[in-house]
């Protein structure tokens, strides 16, 4: 089980560096940017490293991607000039993600006791 969670959260990691680099809008790859990072500080918690974790969610993916992301709509970039809505299939993403993620904080919840 502990393996399936490592490979998740690797590919998740090496996925949205991936998008961080060939992402053309620059908030779309501040956004990756923030994927990797938690999916970095899952891998934190797999190695026992919770500490390391936490401070990587707060520091670097609260804080400081707060300041990008305000820095990129401070600069008022232009947006993409088809207009097309291209990432209309993340709605449907969003819901199981949700469900994903709450299922891991109960078991983590239940396996804490």
């Amino acid at each position: 089980m502990i393996e399936a969670i490592f490979f998740l959260f690797a590919a998740l990691a090496v996925g949205a560096a991936i998008n961080v680099l060939i992402q053309k809008h620059v908030l779309y790859s501040a956004l990756s940017l923030i994927v990797l990072l938690v999916s970095m500080s899952g891998l934190f918690i797999l190695l026992e490293a919770d500490f390391l974790a936490v401070i990587n969610v707060i520091v670097y993916a609260g804080a400081i991607m707060v300041l990008f992301v305000f820095v990129i709509m401070l600069l008022n970039l232009p947006a993409d000039e088809d207009g097309a809505d291209r990432l209309r299939w993340l709605k449907f993403l969003g819901i199981p993600m949700a469900l994903f993620l709450l299922f891991m904080i109960l078991a983590t919840l239940w396996n804490v006791g």
